[in-house]
């Protein structure tokens, strides 16, 4: 019954129907007053002479439902009513089982004083000592006790009530029963002790208490595992710690044969790895499938135990029953840092599984193109082929990585070698990876056209070699593609002239009309005269043969565009037989001059794989090993380091005087921006910054001059912002143009970046609008979007890695100590400049991560300092990365940097790498899932980020940039900016990515520093505009598809009705015209043009690229 009051109960009694008042549970009143404590109910029922042990339908009496409801004033009226104290449920659970399970003192005490059976089990065997031990009442545990309950009685499955406590971790229950000398050992049926499930646990107080009460400490589970193997297995290190100084057998192993060090390795536990060797495990005892914590430590990536058992000279070479090697199982799983360990540690970089497989192999065949790299300058042998006669080449080739097959070619390996699939040319064929395919089509070319001898050998670079092999694979494709089709017409041909010899089938008359009209012209020598309409018989000179004659003269010149003309106008009144043999000679001329521009085109296209397979040669040259006792083999390794970067153009020192007048006095109506520091300042000239020296990008455009307040800025630190920026070039780093340090009015000139900051454009409801207004731009500015948002971080975290990188010869690394939005500077096409490198540090030391600042000042801005350096750490490279997540974070959310992380925990209440990475995103950017997952998981995730928790597990800046550098790609939005020209020729796919080791230069930069060695200066340039034209154009033609039909042929038609008719923007089609003009005058070796009308140097044409790039991206993506 759900609802008992004393008057209903008294109606009932009074109509005597008491007894028909049970619900369909079979539940009758006094059930029901027991249920809700209704004490006066069940005083006035059990009077009325109820049932006191009437079960319902799960056999639940009154004083079972008393006693699970916790109602101990019911209890004691059922009792003093003689209730059947022991009368269990259908479960068996008497009311006693049911007190100790909810831990009710007062009713025990009532039960038991009731003279309770004390330990009468349940259908699964519980007691009631087990019920109250498993639920930790410690309370009714003492009362049992105290009631002779039996300690070590059993469940079903074999567990005793130490057994339940142990499992759950209740210590005080633990201490109770072994004090009243409970079985200590006693297993359950999986042969699991209270030691063992108190490991499991990892309970260690309950642990502390067996030990101390003499617990076998190696007594095993069914499965042969110890309360050392387990605690290892859960990573409870407090565990390992008491079982080792309680002499547990340290290499006793289970059914697997697996040690407690092998599963230590697995689960990459590095802190009980460390008690385990330090208590002299066994370091290369293996389990039944021959797996050793070394090869377990390697499969799954563990570097940090990898380390500790190398430490502990693990044997580093021993395979598993596979036949496989840890080097193997590293390199299957892709773990670069096991596999740079293990080489570091001599293992034998050739051994080869069962199946033949080497490490090498592994890697090609699963991608992992960072273990190639590693293994190939560990001298890995390149051809060395598995038991099926696939060589790592050929897997590569399966595999589809391109960059994983130039590794290997520039290795050594064979491209001929031939197994059961054919070459490797015919397996990326067959698997449809054409980008594989070109290029080993290309080295074959190479072979049949081998360069000019190289008269001496100059060092070159790594990025030299990738930007002369890619030049050499475009002219290696211009001329197959030309060949090709060539072929191709040639088979046409044929049949073309079959089809217009069946049409062309003129009649007898019209053939003797030629001779005979040419005849009459020859021998009158006079004009054509007109016949009057219907004077048929006048005899006289033919009509047509002024026409005739004018195009046999035409014919006789044998000039292509005269005879146009001359069929143009004469065709109406030409004789057929002269008309159709001009037209014949027309074709035959348009075909000349056809052939002629592909003769032109091959050559140049030849001449330009030549140089580059020159160029490919010498680096195999100065690349190669000298032979053994060769001058070279003695020669100091200095000599060959990679050349320096030309250092950039030097800004120039200013007067306060020239800087006074260009900003109007410093006047307020030049004043765009303000803050701490002091006051920013617009310029439009500065007559000691003539355009002829500035970049083309920066020439005739503003300038922003930075005064600091007087007294607020050490000159130290402006001088350190010069010197730093003096030594720094990078397409996304803010040029420094001028400078004034002097302590009345010290200023830094800088290009004025009218996009403003990225801060700006993140909140624009937050931006100045004054500030805005006089930058040039709405007050309502639209937030970016997403993949606007993901470019700018790229650009910014590229210019990020170049200042931590140093370039040998160059600039040391420097650390910046204020990334943050706000420093982020865009210009009008929203390309990213890294700014404000005030706090930036440059050090001599190679390594970024060993700078160290100045002083223990605080110089990030609050919300993207990393704590660490609160607690006294010094700044780094890592710190960089810290302010680098949580811009990533906030760029991401739109939420504020302070206490970002803790703040989208608590708003989630979740832990951050658990958080949902599409509901944490800002709605209004669009960010796709698979992105915003991205970005937050370089931010942080369990395992790693740039804001880890844990300083092992920071990412780096450089996995950061490639993580966004692939997710740019992936939108075709990546846009390199200024000072990546090949970024336009090349798909994204095929750029070489950033890396912590060394800044790489641009192709054109390279080319630039071979013209020294002689030749055309500008070679290298003219190359690059041919290709980049090329490629701009055909993309443009993609993106107006629709207007093809219309469009005109030549390129600057085509340009300026892309412009009238489409819609396209007057810039763009301004350095189009540039491009177009730079491309003409390299494609007809025009000097003259080229001195004219070329760009001044690389950085010039490097940015008009850039330019054209940007705006073609934005245009893909709109």
């Amino acid at each position: 019954m759900s609802i008992v009051t004393l008057d209903a109960i008294v109606d009932a009694l009074r109509r005597g129907d008491e007894a028909k008042a049970a619900d369909s549970d079979g539940a009758t009143p006094l059930h029901a007053a027991c249920i809700k404590g209704h004490g006066d109910c069940v005083q006035l029922l059990l009077s009325a002479h109820a049932i006191v042990d009437q079960a319902a339908s799960d056999g639940a009496t009154p004083l079972y439902v008393a006693c699970i409801t916790g109602h101990g004033d019911c209890v004691q009226l059922l009792l003093a009513a003689h209730a059947a104290v022991d009368q269990a449920a259908s479960n068996g659970i008497t009311p006693l089982i049911v007190a100790c399970d909810r831990g009710d003192g007062d009713c025990v005490q009532l039960l038991l004083a009731a003279h309770a059976v004390v330990d009468q089990a349940a259908s699964n065997g519980a007691t009631p000592l087990y019920a109250a031990c498993d639920r930790g009442h410690g309370d009714c545990v003492q009362l049992l006790l105290a009631a002779h309950a039996i300690v070590d009685h059993a469940d079903r499955n074999g567990a005793t009530p130490l057994y339940a406590a142990c499992d759950r971790g209740h210590g005080d229950c633990v201490q109770l029963l072994l004090a009243a000398h409970a079985i200590v050992d006693q297993a359950a049926r999986n042969g699991a002790t209270p030691l063992y499930v108190a490991c499991d646990g990892g309970h260690g107080d309950c642990v502390q208490l067996l030990l101390a009460a003499h617990a076998a400490v190696d007594q095993a589970a069914s499965d042969g595992a110890t309360p050392l193997l387990v605690a290892c297995d859960r990573g409870h290190g407090d565990c390992v710690q008491l079982l080792l100084a309680a002499h547990a057998i340290v290499d006793q192993a289970d059914r697997n044969g697996a040690t407690p060090l092998i599963v230590a390795c697995d689960r990459g536990d590095g802190d009980c790895v460390q008690l385990l060797l330090a208590a002299h495990a066994a370091v290369d005892q293996a389990d039944r499938d021959g797996d050793t914590p070394l090869y377990a430590a390697c499969i799954k990536g563990h570097g940090s135990c990898l380390h500790l058992l190398l430490a502990a000279h693990a044997a580093v070479d021993k395979a598993a029953s596979n036949g496989n090697s840890p080097l193997s199982a590293a390199c299957i799983k892709g773990h670069g840092d096991c596999v740079q360990q293990l080489l570091a540690a001599h293992a034998v970089v050739d051994q080869a599984a069962s199946d033949g497989a080497t490490p090498l192999y592994a890697a090609c065949i699963k991608g992992h193109g960072d273990c190639v790299q590693l293994l190939l300058a560990a001298h890995a042998a390149v051809d060395q082929a598995a038991s099926d006669g696939v060589t790592p080449l050929i897997a590569a080739c399966l595999a589809g990585s391109i960059d994983i097959v130039k590794l290997l070619v520039h290795a050594g390996a064979r491209t001929d070698f031939r197994s059961p699939n054919g070459t490797a040319l015919d397996v990326a064929e067959a698997q449809g990876h054409t980008a594989i395919a070109t290029f080993l089509r290309y080295r074959r070319f190479a072979r049949t056209h081998p360069p000019a001898t190289i008269a001496a050998a100059t060092p070159v670079s790594i990025a030299e070699r990738a930007a002369a092999e890619r030049a050499a694979e475009l002219a290696a494709a211009a001329l197959l593609a030309e060949e090709e089709a060539e072929g191709a017409h040639k088979q046409q041909a044929p049949k073309k002239k079959a089809s217009k010899k069946a049409k062309a089938k003129p009649t007898g008359a019209s053939k003797a009309r030629a001779p005979l009209t040419s005849a009459s012209a020859a021998a009158s020598g006079s004009a054509e005269v007109a016949v009057p309409a219907g004077d048929e018989g006048v005899v006289g000179p033919a009509p047509s043969a002024t026409a005739d004659e004018a195009l046999r003269v035409a014919m006789a010149a044998s000039q292509y565009e005269g005879l146009i003309g001359a069929i143009e106008e004469h065709h109406a009144r030409a004789s057929e037989g002269v008309l159709a043999e001009a037209r014949a000679m027309r074709e035959r001329l348009h075909k000349k001059r056809k052939q002629e521009s592909q003769k032109l085109r091959r050559k140049h296209a030849s001449e330009m794989m030549q140089a580059s397979l020159s160029k490919l040669s010498l680096l195999e040259v100065t690349q190669s090993p000298p032979a053994a006792g060769s001058a070279s083999a003695e020669e100091d390794p200095a000599s060959v380091a990679p050349e320096a970067p030309s250092a950039p153009p030097a800004a120039v020192a200013l007067t306060l005087a020239e800087l006074t007048a260009a900003t109007d006095g410093f006047g307020e109506q030049r004043l765009i921006g303000s803050g701490g520091y002091g006051r920013v300042f617009t310029a439009d000239a500065l007559p000691s910054l003539p355009p002829a020296g500035l970049p083309l990008w920066l020439r005739h455009k503003p300038v922003a001059v930075k005064r600091a307040k007087s007294g607020v800025h050490d000159l130290a630190d402006l001088q350190r912002e010069v010197n730093v920026l003096q030594q720094c070039s990078h397409p996304h780093l803010l040029p420094l143009l001028g400078y004034y340090l002097e302590h009345e009015a010290p200023c830094l000139v800088f290009p004025l970046m009218r996009g403003g900051s990225f801060a700006d454009r993140l909140w624009p409801k937050e931006a100045d609008p004054e500030h805005l207004r006089r930058l040039g731009l709405g007050a309502s500015l639209s937030p970016l979007i997403w993949h606007q948002r993901l470019r700018i971080l790229q650009q910014a975290t590229d210019a990020l890695l170049y200042l931590h990188t140093p370039v040998p010869g160059g600039k040391g690394a420097v650390v910046h100590r204020d990334f943050k939005p706000e420093n982020i500077l865009l210009d009008d096409e929203l390309n990213a400049y890294l700014a404000d490198t005030g706090f930036a540090k440059m050090d001599a030391d190679p390594e970024a991560s060993k700078m160290k600042s100045a002083s223990n000042a605080l110089y990030l801005t609050r919300g993207y300092l990393d704590p660490g350096v609160v607690q006294g750490r010094e700044y780094s490279s890592a710190t960089d990365g810290w302010a680098l997540g949580i811009t990533l974070l906030v760029a991401f959310t739109g939420r504020s940097p302070l206490n970002m992380i803790d703040n989208c925990e608590e708003s989630f209440e979740l832990d951050f790498p658990d958080i949902d990475a599409v509901k944490l995103a800002d709605a209004e950017a669009g960010w796709p899932p698979h992105v915003a997952v991205a970005i937050k998981d370089v931010v942080r995730s369990a395992a790693s980020g740039l804001c880890h928790g844990s300083v092992r597990k920071r990412l780096t800046v450089a996995t950061a940039l490639a993580t966004l550098t692939s997710l740019a790609d992936d939108d075709g939005s990546t846009g390199t900016g200024r000072g990546a020209l090949d970024g336009s020729v090349l798909s994204s796919s095929e750029q070489p990515a950033s890396s912590a080791a060394c800044y790489v230069p641009t192709p054109l930069s390279l080319q630039v520093r071979e013209m020294r060695k002689g030749s055309d200066a500008h070679k290298g340039i003219k190359d690059n505009m041919l290709l980049a034209f090329s490629s701009v154009m055909s993309r443009l033609d993609a993106i107006y598809a629709g207007r093809a039909a219309l469009a005109p042929e030549g390129f600057e038609e085509r340009i300026n009705y892309w412009r009238r008719e489409c819609g396209m923007r007057t810039d763009l089609k301004d350095r189009l015209h540039s491009l177009r003009i730079w491309a003409n005058a390299a494609r007809h070796l025009d000097d003259d043009r080229w001195r004219r009308d070329g760009p001044r140097d690389e950085a010039e044409a490097s940015k008009v690229v850039s330019a054209v790039k940007t705006a073609i991206e934005a245009l893909e993506g709109a």
